[in-house]
């Protein structure tokens, strides 16, 4: 009888497990194609390209205030970014980003929060040397056709160096 008890805990346990796996394989496979999108906005960020940029974007971008009232909205965040490209551009050359970290990733099934850091450095022409940093960033990202785009982009304080 202990047998049998044993044996169906242990078919049990491997039915819940086997319902587990795929989800987090699932988790996963979104974390990926999550990541590909911030790797996305670094490399046309590199070579200033704007529509890149803007097509891991999603049209219903925007970051509210206090009382609810948009203050920033796709095409606010546009122009913001274009003219972040332009300044940075014109002023550095030789620029490189990499360590990038998801952090305390939530990914639900249509929308996900993310924080993340990353490093770069560029050569400034104004001050003829390399120079770099760290950065943070707290995103929020919908699923939109079955593809995430970025409906939230924030940057936040430096982390410690």
């Amino acid at each position: 009888m202990r047998k049998l008890i044993s044996c169906i805990i242990f078919f049990m346990m491997a039915q819940a497990s086997h319902g587990v796996m795929p989800l987090f394989a699932q988790q996963e496979q979104e974390l990926s194609a999550i990541k590909k999108i911030i790797e996305n906005i670094h490399e046309s960020y590199k070579y200033n390209n704007l529509d890149s940029y803007m097509a891991n974007v999603s049209a219903n971008y925007s970051i509210k205030d206090e009382l609810g009232n948009i203050k920033q909205d796709y095409a606010k965040f546009k122009t913001i970014v274009r003219e972040a490209m332009d300044v940075f551009h014109k002023t550095h050359i030789n620029y490189s980003y990499g360590d990038i970290k998801i952090i305390n990733p939530n990914i639900g099934k249509n929308v996900a929060t993310i924080e993340v850091t990353s490093s770069w450095k560029a050569f400034n022409l104004r001050g003829l040397k390399e120079v770099g940093g760290k950065v943070r960033r707290a995103g929020t990202l919908t699923k939109e056709n079955g593809v995430w785009k970025i409906i939230r982009w924030q940057r936040l304080e430096q982390p410690e160096q």
